[in-house]
């Protein structure tokens, strides 16, 4: 089962980044959210192969906005700052 989703996941990905280089956004989102679902589900889960893509849209419209880029907008954090996820315990207590 895990093979499966593995290359499930991978078809996800090629199909992803096909829609983007199609100018299909939509299809884009569908497939990108496709990939993290199923990468959700695999015990041996791969980084986010659509990471540096969400940090440059980041840059991009921080620039074109007008606002200050923070290391949260980037999402990056201090060495010394634990890692926590949104919506976590330790994410709301704060």
């Amino acid at each position: 089962m895990s093979l499966r989703l593995q290359q499930e996941r991978d078809a996800a990905e090629r199909k992803a980044w096909d829609s983007l280089g199609r100018y299909k956004f939509l299809m884009f989102g569908y497939w990108a959210a496709i990939w993290v679902h199923l990468n959700h589900l695999i015990e041996d889960r791969a980084e986010n192969p659509f990471r540096d893509l969400v940090k440059a849209a980041r840059i991009a419209a921080a620039y074109k906005l007008g606002r200050k880029l923070s290391r949260e907008t980037l999402g990056t954090q201090d060495a010394s700052s634990p890692k926590t996820e949104p919506g976590t315990p330790e994410a709301t207590k704060k």
